[in-house]
């Protein structure tokens, strides 16, 4: 909803004042924040959209009380996404509260609320549109979680549930390239287990491929990807070939089959 009428504000009249009030976790740690809004293809996420920040952005975590568990854990993954690509120390602190977040209490939801938006608006700061890589680290996890959002044509995965999948294949994949290690990739593993938040894909490379070489961060036919290290910010790489993105995606995928996380 606040992409939608962030996109509407940002067209009529060329632009009007917009104030976002994020009722929902994910809108409040990542959406509503920054001022990327936009709408969706059926080829693709967010191939429409503009650059247009709001006046305001108001964000109460009583409202979080009542969504439903479904929409609640898909903000969690943006969280955890956030902490695993630019805050490790906040990683630890969502697993050491994690009982907290669970419960929803408020003094914790808002500590988690606050720390999000100050590393997403640190990030956007440096390079609001998007055009010297640092804006870039915040798509971690996302190539692959757009990619299975688009496959299963917006209704068999939420957003948050597919960033959760592409954080463990980037995660796996930094590993194999010497920046994180397999401690790390089993933290996260169970740290998203324990949000409630899938970590193996569902449907084979195949049906992602049309829809991620259609992504808009290609440069030159190779993805503009974004990979985790261990104890530092996340590091945006373009000498990822797509075949290797897809093997280390079925090597996540085999887990299931094996019946193993990792």
């Amino acid at each position: 909803m606040g992409d939608a009428a962030g996109y509407a504000a940002a067209t009529w009249m060329r632009g009007i004042d917009l104030v976002q009030c994020p009722t929902t976790l994910l809108a409040q740690v990542d959406s509503s924040l920054g001022g990327k809004v936009g709408v969706d293809l059926p080829e693709g996420k967010n191939l429409v959209g503009a650059f247009h920040l709001p006046r305001m952005v108001v964000a109460d975590v009583e409202c979080l009380l009542t969504q439903a568990w479904g929409d609640f854990r898909q903000g969690l993954a943006e969280a955890v996404k956030v902490a695993l690509g630019e805050d490790p120390p906040l990683l630890g602190w969502m697993e050491e509260h994690r009982e907290g977040i669970l419960r929803r209490d408020l003094q914790t939801l808002e500590e988690l609320v606050a720390r999000c938006v100050a590393l997403k608006l640190g990030v956007t700061e440096e390079d609001f549109r998007e055009r010297t890589g640092a804006r870039a680290r915040l798509n971690l996890g996302h190539t692959v979680g757009h990619g299975l959002e688009a496959a299963s044509g917006y209704r068999g995965w939420s957003h948050g549930d597919g960033v959760a999948v592409g954080l463990v294949v980037v995660a796996r994949l930094a590993c194999r390239r010497g920046l994180l290690d397999e401690g790390m990739l089993t933290r996260l593993v169970a740290l998203l287990e324990g949000f409630g938040l899938p970590t193996l894909p569902d449907r084979p490379w195949e049906d992602l491929l049309p829809h991620v070489e259609r992504d808009k961060k290609f440069v030159a036919g190779a993805p503009r990807l974004v990979l985790p290290r261990g104890g530092q910010r996340c590091v945006l790489r373009e000498d990822v070939p797509l075949e290797e993105l897809g093997e280390v995606y079925e090597e996540v995928r085999a887990w299931g089959r094996v019946g193993s996380s990792c």
